[in-house]
């Protein structure tokens, strides 16, 4: 039985969010799309929620922690209200716009109703989610082009021996041309560390269908979601909620 938990999170409103969804569907895994309502149509949030988790990333997209409290709060709770009536759903997730946050935005994200939040911050594999409103990733696709990421990812992950030194020469080729190519590459590193793993872990990743479309790599794509969902269960935060029944107990810190 496959232990961790692997989930496959996508954020903006775009015109490719409905193949990628198709994709996932193909391996029987769904992901949690964080949608910006005010360029999602009602049509395409109801298709996606059918069968994966939408989540909200707020109404217009700005940097949260740059605008009043007032502002911020209506950002939260309008793009909340505007999913739950194209949904017809509760909407329990939310995805901090280019990875801003503060205790007070944390706090202004509670008191919106939602139950998990997930930021930029890029971590190795982790036991649990320790801060819900808080939630920290291991894979970002647009990190994939920047060297000083893979090898901070390279190094958390890898053990030095004679094993596995042969994947140190890999941190030399990642970074150059499509992004995905680099982040297949490294799922490949990640997913064979996963699976020697006997702790369950979490391993949260972000992707943009948008730059998936840019750089054509529909087919990378489908070969990381098939990588992970061959050394995790492929969940989403409403999974994770209902097995755990830890109904965004944390408290933001």
């Amino acid at each position: 039985m496959k232990s961790h938990n692997i989930v496959l999170t996508f954020d903006d409103s775009s015109r490719e969010n409905i193949k990628v969804a198709k994709i996932l569907e193909r391996y029987g895994s769904r992901g949690v799309f964080f949608l910006t309502t005010k360029y999602v149509e009602k049509e395409d949030a109801l298709n996606i929620a059918t069968f994966h988790e939408i989540g909200s990333h707020t109404h217009t997209h700005p940097r949260l922690d740059d605008l009043s409290v007032e502002a911020a709060s209506s950002e939260l709770t309008l793009s909340k209200k505007l999913l739950e009536e194209m949904s017809n759903s509760n909407i329990i997730s939310f995805s901090y716009p280019y990875g801003r946050l503060n205790g007070q935005i944390k706090y202004l994200v509670k008191s919106a109703g939602y139950c998990f939040a997930r930021t930029a911050l890029v971590v190795p594999p982790y036991r649990e989610i320790r801060d819900h409103y808080g939630i920290p990733v291991c894979l970002i696709d647009t990190q994939m082009t920047r060297k000083s990421y893979i090898y901070r990812v390279l190094k958390s992950l890898i053990d030095i021996d004679e094993s596995n030194l042969k994947a140190l020469p890999l941190y030399w080729k990642l970074g150059r041309g499509s992004p995905y190519r680099a982040m297949l590459d490294l799922a490949r590193i990640l997913s064979d560390q996963l699976d020697r793993r006997i702790c369950a872990q979490m391993f949260v990743t972000i992707m943009h269908p948008s730059l998936i479309e840019r750089y054509n790599a529909f087919q990378e794509f489908e070969e990381v979601v098939n990588l992970l969902s061959n050394v995790g269960e492929v969940r989403t935060f409403r999974d994770i909620q209902r097995a755990t029944h830890t109904f965004g107990s944390n408290t933001a810190t």
